[in-house]
């Protein structure tokens, strides 16, 4: 946030330019590594039900 704050605030064009570019390759990071964690989160909740339904079924 603070680099869009500094963009909009920039009284050169080429300075706000390169803060926007920043942001989003920060964005773009974050993003990833929550894509990261998300597929891990599903990846085990996947494989808790699937030891659940196992145990389940066998009972």
């Amino acid at each position: 946030m603070n680099l869009v704050f500094l963009a909009r605030t920039s009284v050169s064009i080429n300075k706000a330019r390169g803060y926007l570019q920043t942001a989003e390759k920060e964005l773009e990071r974050v993003a990833h590594i929550v894509r990261q964690r998300w597929a891990t989160i599903v990846s085990r909740l996947l494989r808790s039900r699937s030891i659940f339904d196992n145990r389940w079924n066998k009972c």
